[in-house]
Order: structure tokens, then C-alpha cells, then sequence
């Protein structure tokens, strides 16, 4: 429980270092308070929630709450999508919907090359946040083993050919345990396009 509500206060940490107003202090709690829900949320001020720089952090932030969440049994059932207006953050300072992955098809060299270049930066990052959050589930323990192994996540994109609009093909990516009911992922390694979205479903824990 204790580390329970550390990572609580980590997270209120982190969150209150993008904001211009100063963090609210966390307070103690005890473990069933915290995990009780209804308390209303510190005041942050909006400081940098806007800057397309802050996405990595912010994006971090929203995997461990959910984590923290699933912990709690607060929710068993989660929505997440990371939009992609640009990504400074990787040097990619296009709009990435309209000016990478509506341009997949160009053929002329080396145009081809750097889109595409660029659009496996974005999908290696995508995938690189769907690692940080397995990771966080696997670390967390539940019943005879890990959120992570009551939990089934599936990974999708819109659209299988972004440049052409079409929905074949779509790539799609399921990992977890899903409480006994699957022992496997899968993976599709196709073209896909930004944004991305996750969807999170739990199993009861089995202990």
C-alpha cells in the first residue's frame, strides 16, 4: 500500500512541475482513502499542458494514473488516444496526419525516404509508451500474479493505407493476459498512421 501511494505522489509531483502555479502539497492518506474516489483533484495551473513539448511527460503521466487506477479497481475499462499534431519532441515538426501520413505513397527519392523514415520514428514511439505501460501493469501484483496478466490491451490504428483511406489492413497489436483467457500477443506489421489508440479492458484478479 505504502508504494501504492508513493507512486500517488509522484504522479502529483510531476504533474505539478508543468504548471506555472505552485504545486499543491500532496497530503497523507490512508490507503482506503486514496483508493476510495471521491475526493476532488489538486488545482493546477495550466502552465505548459498545452506545449507539444510536454506530450512525452503528459503521456506518461495519464499510463501511470491509469495504472494507479486499474490498482485501485477504480475502473476496469480504459480509452486512450495520443493525437499527433507534430512531435517536436522526435524533430518531427510537420503535421504528421497530413504531411507524413497522407504522403505515404510518394514515390519520388528521397522524399519517400524521409517520410517513411519519419513515420517509423512515430510508431516506435507509440510503441515504446504501450512497453512503459505493460511494464507498469507487470509491476504491479494481483491475486496469484500481475495486473498485467488480467489485463488484456489492444493497440489499433484508423487505418490500414492512410494515404489511400483504407480500412484493410489494419495494423493491431493485443498483449496481456486478459486473467487466464489468453496467454498470447499478436502483432501486425503494417503502414499505419497517427493518431493511435489503446483500449484497456480487466479480467478479475484470480489469487
Amino acid at each position: 500500500m505504502e508504494t501504492h501511494l508513493e507512486a500517488l505522489r509522484d504522479i502529483e509531483r510531476r504533474l505539478g512541475a508543468l504548471a506555472v502555479d505552485p504545486a499543491p502539497l500532496p497530503k497523507q492518506q490512508s490507503g482506503e482513502t486514496a483508493c476510495g474516489g471521491g475526493a476532488a483533484p489538486p488545482s493546477y495551473g495550466l502552465g505548459g499542458l498545452g506545449d507539444l513539448n510536454n506530450m512525452p511527460a503528459l503521456t506518461r503521466l495519464h499510463m501511470d494514473l491509469i495504472a494507479r487506477a486499474f490498482a485501485c479497481d477504480l475502473t476496469r475499462v480504459i480509452t486512450m488516444t495520443i493525437p499527433g499534431p507534430s512531435m517536436p519532441w522526435l524533430r518531427i515538426h510537420e503535421d504528421t496526419h497530413n504531411d507524413i501520413a497522407h504522403l505515404l505513397d510518394v514515390q519520388d527519392e528521397p522524399r519517400r525516404s524521409t517520410i517513411r523514415g519519419k513515420m517509423v520514428l512515430i510508431q516506435r514511439w507509440y510503441a515504446e509508451q504501450l512497453a512503459y505501460l505493460m511494464t507498469q501493469l507487470a509491476n504491479i501484483p494481483e491475486g496469484s500474479g500481475t495486473a498485467l496478466d488480467n489485463t488484456l490491451i489492444y493497440w489499433g490504428n484508423e487505418l490500414g493505407d492512410a494515404s489511400g483511406h483504407m480500412n484493410v489492413r489494419v495494423p493491431t497489436v493485443l498483449a496481456g493476459g486478459a486473467g487466464g483467457a489468453s496467454a498470447w500477443a499478436a502483432s501486425c506489421a503494417c503502414a499505419p498512421r497517427a493518431p493511435t489508440r489503446w483500449a484497456a479492458g480487466r479480467a478479475p484478479a484470480r489469487g
